[in-house]
């Protein structure tokens, strides 16, 4: 950008410079030889001028072509940097969604086994319909036998509305009685107890001769068995 001045004074000077076709070139003294030959030794000088001009613009235009390579390289190697680090990111994120999946995956399949576990151990405790139809049955039966027990007691109360009252009565009064007997009459109860203890013992010794006798039986029959069949 600096030299943009310059390169404007390069061509105005080339606009001012007479091209050497059209300028007249006469020798009619020695003096206009020596004013040429100044012009000609410009002219030279103004081309290498223009030379290196040329050149610092080549070098400064490579130069700039070369900066904008690198920025251009930069900005891919930024680019080839950030899609590499997109696409590590992107694996990552990928492998711990599949992982994750996969976990879920096996925690519902656990979990659905577990469910037809616990629905199987259930099937087996039900009651089958016929088992719940007898038991229901067997309890409107004795529902409806307990109504009516209930309503026979209700109708036997009605007729003897006394007697059960009466009855508790009694059986509490006779044994107040017989306990009272046996108190007052020691002679009396002596002769009880001795009775009941005779009734005690002829049932024993009865019980006892009962199992003599089914032994004697069972031991009688194996021995008619025996005979029956020796040959």
């Amino acid at each position: 950008m600096a030299r943009t001045p310059k390169q404007q004074s390069t061509q105005a000077s080339s606009s001012k410079r007479p091209a050497r076709s059209s300028a007249h070139v006469s020798f009619a003294n020695e003096d206009d030889s020596d004013d040429i030959q100044n012009y000609d030794s410009d002219v030279f000088m103004n081309d290498d001028d223009d030379k290196e001009e040329v050149e610092n613009e080549a070098d400064f235009g490579l130069s700039l072509g070369q900066f904008m390579q690198e920025i251009q390289k930069r900005k891919a190697k930024k680019n080839a940097i950030m899609s590499s680090a997109f696409e590590n990111q992107k694996k990552a994120l990928y492998t711990d969604i599949r992982k994750q999946a996969k976990e879920m995956s096996q925690e519902g399949v656990l979990y659905i086994e577990n469910l037809k576990a616990s629905l199987l151990d259930t099937l087996k405790d039900q009651v089958s319909f016929d088992r719940y139809l007898n038991e229901a049955s067997r309890l409107i039966l004795l529902t409806m036998l307990c109504a009516a027990i209930k309503i026979s007691l209700a109708s036997l109360y009605d007729a003897y509305p006394t007697g059960i009252d009466d009855l508790f009565i009694r059986r509490s009064q006779a044994m107040d009685d017989a306990s009272g007997m046996l108190r007052t009459n020691p002679t009396r109860r002596e002769k009880a107890l001795r009775r009941f203890l005779e009734d005690a013992r002829l049932e024993l010794d009865r019980s006892r001769q009962n199992e003599i006798n089914a032994t004697d039986a069972s031991k009688l029959i194996k021995r008619y068995k025996a005979l029956l069949l020796d040959p």
